[in-house]
Formats: structure tokens, C-alpha cells, sequence
């Protein structure tokens, strides 16, 4: 995966780089829950979030959900980088390449 081809992706994995904001066809009329403990963690917090739990649970909405509290909370759009490994693009076959940086 070359420059142009990985900056590609990763803008259509973070339309919030371009827009400023998290569309609103991926965000909820309902926050769910949890979002509001993950809400007072993430204040002055500086490290990489990672969730994990089952398929289909609600993981990628709830990320959007944070990632909009993080936007309206005044966070450089281009400082929150969401990837889904779902995406086969983003795979990388490690034996092919002769050094992994």
C-alpha cells in the first residue's frame, strides 16, 4: 500500500478530516450508556483508546459517538484517527514485505 492509495482510505475511514464533524447518518438518535463513563476517562487523557468485545455489539457507534463528544469538546479533527480492520484494503501480508517498520 502506497502513499496516495493509504491517504485514500484513511480519509474515508475519517470523513471528520474533510467535514469537521461526524456525518450524521453514522451517528444515533440515542447515546448509548457507557458513553458517559468513557466520557469522564477521556478528559486530559492522552493515549491510544482501544475497544474490544464482541461482533455486532455496537463498538464502531459507539466510537463515532465518542469521536463527535471529542469534536464538539474542541479536539483537532485531524488528532482522532479511527480504522476498521474489518476493511480488507488496510490487510497487509507480512511475509511479502522485507522489512516492517
Amino acid at each position: 500500500m502506497i502513499g496516495k492509495e493509504l491517504e485514500k482510505i484513511l480519509f474515508f475511514h475519517n470523513p471528520w478530516w474533510q467535514e469537521k464533524k461526524v456525518p450524521r447518518v453514522l451517528l444515533p438518535d440515542f447515546e448509548k450508556p457507557v458513553l458517559a463513563k468513557i466520557k469522564k476517562h477521556l478528559k486530559g487523557l492522552e493515549r491510544i483508546i482501544v475497544l474490544k468485545g464482541p461482533r455486532r455489539t455496537g463498538k464502531t457507534t459507539l466510537f463515532y459517538q465518542v469521536i463527535d463528544f471529542l469534536l464538539a469538546s474542541g479536539v483537532n479533527s485531524f488528532d482522532i484517527l479511527f480504522l476498521s480492520f474489518d476493511d480488507l484494503s488496510l490487510r497487509v501480508n507480512l511475509e511479502d514485505r522485507k522489512s516492517v517498520v
